[in-house]
C-alpha cells in the first residue's frame, strides 16, 4: 500500500436553508437590505430565501440534498475516503451531487460540518473561472501572487514564467488586469499556473469547459504528464470520457454521499445505469430531474422527451431502425430564429454523434404554448445504452434556454440483424451503407519490345 495523501472521515457540509454566509462588505449590506424590506411586509419577486417548512422532500432530492430536520440541507455527508500518492482519481455524479462542496472543503474554501480531513503536501487548485486571482492585478502579477500562495519562492516561479504564459497563450496580454480577460484567457492562465508550479496534489474543477477543444486536449495532456511523475491527482468532469482517459479510480458521488469507489471503468458505468433509472415509469418531471443543467430560461423549458413516440422509459430500438427523438417544448415567450442540438454518447462516455438543427438549414420559431421539434436520423449505433445531451439554443449568444445533460435516451439491441456481433469491441458505429468491390491486378503486358 502506497503513502496515503488524502484521508477523508466522516466528512460532511451542512447549510443553513435561508442563511447567507457574507464573504463580502457587499453581501452583508444587501443582507441587510433584504431584512428591513421583509420588515416593511415586502418581499422581491426574484427572493431565493424560502420557508423551509415549505419545500418538498422531493424537490430537495431532485437537487441531489437531504433535509436535515426543517432549517437545513446536506450537501455532502458521511464522505470516507483515502486517496494513495501518485493516483489520479475522478469524481463523478450528477448536478447537486456535492462534487463541488467535497473540493472546497479539501482546500479550505469551507469549513467541514462534521468530519475530517487530512493531506499531506502543497495543493493547488481550479475550482471556478477565477479563483484565486485578484481582477485589478496583471496576469504576471498574478502568477508571482499565486505562487507565493503555494509556498514557492520568487527564483521558483521565474523559471516556471516561461512556461506558464506559453501555455496559457496570453503573452501580448500578460501586463494587462486579468479583469479584462475573456473567460477562456481567465481559465487558461489559472490552470498554466496550477499545474506548473509543482504541487503536491492538483485538485481541477470541471472549468475547463470552458476553454477550446484544443486546450482541454493540451490540459488533459499536462494533467496526465503530472499524474506519470507522481503528482496526485484529483478530477472532476462530467465528461466520461476524459474521466476515463485521465484516471484510474473513481469516486461516485450521488445525493451528497459516497455511492462508490473503484476502478473507473467500473463506475462510469454505474453512473451511466444508474442514469436510467430516473425514468423508470411515466411520473419522469423534467422539472426536478438531476440531469438538468442549470434551471431553464424564462423563455421555454424541455417538458418532456420520447423516442419512437415512446415516453417516460428508455425504448429499446433494433440495430438499423430509423430514429425519431422528440422535444416537447413548453414556450411562455415567443421565439424566433433559435437552434436545437443533440449530442449522443455511448455508455462508455465516447461522444458518438452530434445533430445540430441549423446545419440541415432547419430555422426554429415557437409560439406560446407546447411545441414539438422533431428529429428523424438513420441509426447506424452499434448495440448498447446511448446518452444524450439535448439543448435549445438563440442565435446568438452562449448561454442555452435549456439543456439537458447525460439524459438516457435509448438501447439499440442486436435482434439477429448482425449475425457476426460478439462484443462492443467493434466500436461505436456499423456503417451499413458502405461498399466493398473488388478489383482484379491489372492485365499483364505481354507485347514484346
Amino acid at each position: 500500500m502506497g503513502e496515503v495523501v488524502i484521508r477523508s472521515e466522516s466528512l460532511g457540509k451542512r447549510y443553513q436553508l435561508g442563511l447567507i454566509h457574507h464573504d463580502r462588505l457587499a453581501d452583508a449590506l444587501a443582507h441587510q437590505a433584504r431584512k428591513v424590506a421583509r420588515g416593511f411586509g415586502k418581499r422581491s419577486g426574484k427572493e431565493t430565501e424560502r420557508d423551509p417548512a415549505s419545500i418538498p422532500a422531493a424537490e430537495l432530492a431532485g437537487h441531489g440534498i437531504h433535509p436535515g430536520g426543517t432549517d437545513h440541507i446536506w450537501a455532502l455527508r458521511n464522505a470516507s475516503f483515502e486517496i494513495e500518492k501518485g493516483e489520479a482519481v475522478g469524481i463523478i455524479g450528477h448536478n447537486g451531487a456535492g462534487k463541488s462542496t467535497l473540493l472546497k472543503i479539501l482546500t479550505g474554501i469551507t469549513e467541514p460540518s462534521e468530519g475530517r480531513v487530512t493531506l499531506q503536501g502543497r495543493i493547488a487548485s481550479l475550482l471556478e473561472v477565477g479563483t484565486g486571482f485578484h481582477p485589478e492585478l496583471t496576469g504576471r502579477e498574478n502568477i508571482y501572487m499565486n505562487g507565493a500562495m503555494l509556498g514557492m519562492s520568487r527564483a521558483h516561479i521565474n523559471r516556471h514564467f516561461e512556461q506558464i504564459v506559453a501555455f496559457a497563450e496570453v503573452a501580448t496580454f500578460i501586463d494587462t488586469p486579468v479583469k479584462r480577460y475573456s473567460s477562456g484567457m481567465y481559465v487558461r492562465l489559472a490552470f498554466a499556473v496550477a499545474a506548473h508550479l509543482e504541487p503536491e496534489i492538483l485538485l481541477v474543477d470541471e472549468v475547463l469547459a470552458v476553454g477550446d477543444l484544443a486546450f482541454q486536449k493540451k490540459c488533459l495532456g499536462q494533467m496526465n504528464d503530472a499524474a506519470q511523475l507522481g503528482r496526485t491527482i484529483l478530477f472532476v468532469s462530467h465528461n466520461m470520457a476524459a474521466i476515463r482517459q485521465l484516471t484510474q479510480r473513481c469516486i461516485y458521488l450521488h445525493g451528497g454521499e459516497v455511492k462508490r469507489i473503484g476502478p473507473t471503468g467500473e463506475i462510469v458505468q454505474q453512473y451511466y445505469r444508474d442514469a436510467q433509472a430516473p425514468r423508470e415509469g411515466d411520473a419522469e418531471d423534467l422539472a426536478t430531474a438531476a440531469f438538468r443543467r442549470g434551471e431553464p430560461g424564462d423563455e421555454l423549458h424541455i417538458a418532456a422527451v420520447e423516442v419512437q413516440g415512446t415516453r417516460g422509459r428508455m425504448p429499446v430500438l433494433p440495430m438499423f431502425e430509423a430514429l425519431q427523438v422528440t422535444l416537447v417544448v413548453q414556450v411562455d415567450q415567443a421565439v424566433r430564429d433559435a437552434s436545437a442540438a443533440i449530442r449522443l454518447k455511448n455508455d462508455q462516455g465516447v461522444h458518438v454523434a452530434t445533430v445540430f438543427s441549423r446545419d440541415q438549414g432547419c430555422r426554429i420559431d415557437m409560439d406560446p404554448g407546447e411545441n414539438r421539434l422533431v428529429l428523424h436520423m438513420a441509426n447506424p449505433l452499434t448495440p448498447g445504452k446511448y446518452f444524450a445531451d439535448l439543448g435549445i439554443n438563440p442565435s446568438t449568444g452562449t448561454r442555452a434556454y435549456d439543456l439537458l445533460m447525460d439524459f438516457p435516451l435509448f438501447e439499440v439491441a442486436n435482434e439477429g440483424q448482425v449475425q457476426h456481433w460478439a462484443d462492443r469491441g467493434f466500436g461505436a458505429m456499423h456503417q451499413q451503407d458502405a461498399r466493398w468491390t473488388v478489383e482484379p491486378p491489372p492485365a499483364a503486358d505481354t507485347a514484346g519490345p
